[in-house]
């Protein structure tokens, strides 16, 4: 036995409207029930816009999408007619709106586009994160700073010097004479700034240099308070008794 559809001469009529009217409820049903963002929400519209592109912001249109879309593009029956009977008799303007509509219709949340967890700040306005402050706060004690205030001189010598010395340097461990020789280094022009007197004989002379020498010496630079000249006089200390005493003061 078979089921023969019938129609008049005017036409299958109801039964095709309702044929149209059905198959668009169907689609709509669909359509409003996805939750696989159809419309392709952008992260601005769920309160992201200020992020920057740490997730997937171009989501292709969803399987059940274009499989609703590809039905209805597929069926036998008149594009143009279709389209103008479903408007006119049933109402689908109103999905042609909610399928056009990219203002977010279904609320779609940021966990939902798998941002759950991010806030809606920009690279450059983000606060330093757990992770970075735990990796400065290792880092704060790993630089120290210290002054080591320097005086070296004479005892009992025919030639006699008081010198002055400042030093800054990462270092708590005090100056001995010979680390003090290697720290001024023993190039000729490379004299650091001191303060203190020479007196050589009958002259004497304001200190106003230093530097290493050989490796048991260490060479003065000063102005002579008679001349007004340069006196470089050297001091080795296995043939004439130098004391040194540092004060050490850490400052960061």
């Amino acid at each position: 036995m078979t089921n023969d559809l019938y129609c008049s001469t005017d036409g299958c009529g109801d039964f095709e409207n309702n044929v149209s009217k059905i198959l668009v409820d169907s689609a709509l049903t669909g359509h409003t029930g996805n939750t696989s963002n159809p419309h392709a929400v952008t992260k601005a519209q769920v309160g992201l816009g200020n992020v920057d592109n740490t997730s997937d912001s171009a989501k292709p249109i969803s399987t059940a999408t274009q499989n609703a879309l590809n039905g209805l593009q597929n069926k036998d029956i008149d594009q143009d007619r279709r389209i103008d009977d479903i408007e006119a008799k049933t109402g689908a303007s109103a999905l042609t709106g909610h399928t056009g509509n990219t203002s977010n219709p279904h609320a779609v949340t940021k966990a939902q586009v798998g941002l759950g967890n991010v806030d809606n700040t920009s690279d450059s306005a983000k606060p330093i994160s757990t992770a970075t402050q735990n990796a400065l706060n290792g880092k704060e004690n790993s630089f120290n700073l210290y002054e080591h205030t320097i005086r070296c001189w004479t005892t009992v010598a025919a030639d006699k010097f008081r010198l002055s010395l400042t030093v800054l340097n990462q270092s708590a461990t005090a100056f001995t004479l010979p680390t003090l020789r290697d720290y001024l280094d023993s190039s000729a022009g490379d004299f650091k700034q001191c303060s203190g007197v020479l007196i050589q004989a009958t002259t004497q002379a304001d200190l106003i240099s230093v530097r290493g020498g050989d490796i048991t010496q260490m060479v003065f630079e000063g102005v002579n308070r008679s001349t007004g000249d340069i006196t470089i006089v050297g001091f080795d200390w296995m043939s004439v008794e130098v004391l040194i005493a540092d004060r050490v003061r850490q400052i960061v």
